[in-house]
């Protein structure tokens, strides 16, 4: 049951609030928040910590198929683009090779 005080996580936005007030104008019931935000009862749902890992795996798939979040194998933040993989690299000989082979050069 949500109460004064309740964490509460809106289904719309994917954001979570603190239920400051629940009160019913014009027959419907409103949920206002501690950071002065307004949403219907049915908006909303009571935010558990049990639920704390699966509403974030939810979060971060809804941004991502929203497309405000990218996804390479890896979440990304908002804006973070994944670099490239470098493809190769060259491995450089050692200082005693490069003497060796410039003493002896190989034909």
């Amino acid at each position: 049951m949500i109460t004064q005080g309740s964490k509460v996580l809106n289904l719309k936005t994917g954001t979570i609030h603190i239920v400051d007030e629940i009160e019913i104008i014009n027959n419907e019931k409103l949920i206002f928040t501690k950071d002065v935000k307004c949403f219907p009862y049915e908006e909303v749902k009571l935010y558990n910590s049990v639920d704390e890992v699966q509403e974030a795996f939810y979060l971060v798939l809804k941004s991502i198929s929203e497309g405000r979040m990218k996804f390479d194998g890896y979440a990304m933040p908002d804006g973070y683009d994944m670099p490239d993989p470098i493809s190769k690299i060259e491995t450089k000989k050692n200082i005693f090779t490069r003497i060796w082979e410039k003493l002896l050069p190989t034909t």
